[in-house]
């Protein structure tokens, strides 16, 4: 047996002389070591647990002391409470074995190995602190892969958190979702709990990716799924499915053999249905969509270094505004960033900064622009590094003032400044110089038309810097042919304007607010392409300067930015207000103002 360790004492006078205060440092811990040495040792024991044929000594009173299970089983009269040797049924030896010891020490190492065990132990012992801790690492585990597992604990063991981080995965990644295993492995229960969500993200395959998905739960068992196919059918808006896809189902050799279901998807192809069920076909799912606002400037003095790492997102259904984890220390360091955008690639949001880097050997000379991106997780509300120091080719001077145009169709973003245009391929890390724009110009406005690029408005001093020379601002348009590679001038802006608002929208492009000098701009005009005309639209409730405008479903959304106190001029504010923008009705509207008033920021919906 193991020496016993010795004990500190302290001792202090009492108030009377005759008196001394004994204190034992670190008692509680001493005697809780000594227990679990003798527990080790199984001497003194008074209670041995039988776990699945293990043996496990331990003391009734530490056990019970923890454990809310123990504690009712030891004093209830009950046959254990005398029994020496306690049988603990559905538990796994070693998770219980590691549970008793964490009661003696106060120390666990949970790990995705033995989580699943920890977890059912600790959520049959009562050990509620441990539960908490097996939640934590579980809620960080889940993905798309084992997301449909995640949420039967969750429900088994009543853990909401876990239950909504795996509902919401599914929701968001349906299509991922769908092509694991644990999908095949499905009940039709749970599965017609799945289809039947009206808030599925279901990407670029639309509901062509639900019945496909279906088709292929059905392939995995066919026999045995064939009779319960015809109600999950009633889940899939069969109106929305693609003509090839629906044909595809048609002709599916499993499906064939329920006459049931063939009967079914000839009466939604010819019309021939009523009630509830054309409403379920007819239905699109309409996924829950969030605008996400990105650190930016929260003062209001021209090119200002008072960034803020904020970010918050403001959900477009419930119209509320949350908070998000702040920015990398590195995203929002203002003397370095060039250009700060907001980008959507697959249902993932990711923020990129163009850098300028100091020369080694002299700080206050910049070489080279670099960029950084960093990628939002929405499960976890944390960001992660994706790309670092990927280097561009031109000087730092050339960027001042930059439009960041991101192509969704191939996956590009083009740089379009004064002096320089470029295309950074995201996926391959490389770069391509385009022939430059032939207007030099900074806080233009951007955005890509039926697979061209529009360039628009903007300002130029005799520096080029955006401080220096005469300012003068352009109504002039751009159009640059990604095919044919040059430049063509369409119809100029009813409105001269810089540092606007400027988003497609329905096929149309859109300017909104903007500065003319010193003249802050509420005035709004969408441009045509097929008559090469613009046209004013109802104007802002109060103008507005480097703000993002944004599009969702039908609307226009544009948040924050530069104002003044008066509509005809007044000190300069930044602004936390929004408004949407509705082109059917003409007219904006205001919505719920940001929790913090910000300009030059980055922004998308997802």
């Amino acid at each position: 047996m193991a020496a016993k360790k010795s004990c500190q004492l302290i001792v202090q006078p009492a108030p009377d002389r005759d008196v001394l205060q004994v204190c034992a440092r670190n008692n509680a811990r001493r005697v809780l070591s000594g227990l679990n040495h003798q527990r080790q040792e199984g001497w003194l024991c008074d209670v041995v647990l039988s776990v699945s044929g293990r043996s496990l000594p331990a003391h009734r009173g530490v056990l019970a002391e923890h454990s809310q299970y123990f504690r009712a089983m030891f004093s209830s009269g009950m046959l254990e409470t005398t029994q020496r040797h306690v049988e603990v049924h559905g538990l796994e030896p070693s998770a219980v074995e590691q549970l008793i010891s964490f009661m003696y020490t106060g120390e666990l190492t949970v790990t995705p190995d033995n989580v699943q065990d920890l977890l059912a132990a600790a959520d049959m012992l009562q050990l509620e602190e441990v539960k908490k801790c097996c939640i934590e690492l579980l809620l960080k585990l889940t993905n798309t892969s084992n997301c449909l597992g995640m949420k039967c604990l969750g429900e088994r063991y009543m853990c909401s958190s876990l239950v909504s981080m795996a509902q919401q995965v599914i929701k968001s990644r349906f299509a991922a979702v769908a092509g694991g295993e644990e999908f095949l492995q499905l009940s039709p229960g749970h599965l017609a709990q799945i289809l039947s969500l009206d808030d599925l993200e279901l990407g670029l395959g639309g509901e062509d990716t639900v019945l496909l998905s279906v088709l292929k739960w059905l392939g995995h068992s066919p026999d045995c799924r064939i009779q319960e196919l015809r109600p999950l059918l009633e889940h899939v808006r069969l109106n929305q499915v693609s003509k090839e896809v629906f044909q595809t189902a048609l002709d599916n050799s499993s499906l064939q053999q329920s006459p049931e279901c063939v009967d079914y998807l000839r009466s939604v192809e010819e019309g021939n249905i009523s009630g509830s069920d054309q409403l379920s076909v007819q239905r699109a799912r309409v996924p829950t969509k969030y605008l996400y606002v990105l650190g930016g400037h929260s003062q209001s003095r021209t090119m200002g270094r008072n960034p803020t790492p904020k970010c918050e997102r403001f959900n477009l259904k419930t119209q509320e505004w949350s908070d998000m984890r702040d920015l990398p220390p590195s995203m929002s360091c203002p003397h370095h960033i060039i250009a700060q955008h907001a980008l959507v690639v697959d249902n993932n949001l990711y923020i990129l900064n163009l850098l300028k880097t100091e020369h080694p050997s002299q700080a206050t000379h910049y070489s080279k622009i670099t960029y950084h991106m960093w990628k939002y997780s929405t499960l976890h509300d944390e960001w992660s590094s994706m790309r670092n120091d990927f280097q561009l080719p031109c000087l730092p001077q050339e960027f001042q003032g930059a439009t960041v145009i991101h192509s969704q169709s191939d996956n590009l973003l083009y740089l379009v400044s004064s002096h320089a245009f470029l295309a950074l391929d995201l996926d391959q890390d490389s770069c391509q110089r385009l022939p430059d724009f032939q207007e030099p110009k900074i806080y233009h406005g951007g955005a890509m038309l039926n697979g061209k690029l529009y360039v628009a408005g903007g300002m130029h001093t005799g520096s080029c810097c955006g401080v220096l020379g005469r300012i003068e601002v352009f109504s002039s348009m751009h159009c640059y042919d990604l095919v044919e590679k040059k430049w063509s001038e369409k119809a100029s802006m009813l409105d001269r304007r810089a540092g606007m608002g400027f988003a497609e929208l329905g096929g149309k492009l859109y300017a909104v607010g903007g500065y003319q000098h010193i003249r802050r701009l509420d005035s709004a005009e969408v441009y045509s392409p097929e008559s090469d005309s613009w046209t004013y639209i109802a104007s802002l409730h109060r103008s507005r300067t480097y703000c993002p405008l944004l599009t969702w479903n039908v609307n226009l959304y544009v948040v924050g930015g530069k104002s003044l106190t008066r509509k005809d001029g007044g000190a300069r504010i930044t602004l936390s207000s929004a408004e949407m923008y509705h082109p059917q009705t003409d007219c904006w509207s205001t919505i719920p103002a940001m929790k913090l008033q910000r300009c030059l920021m980055a922004a998308a919906v997802m």
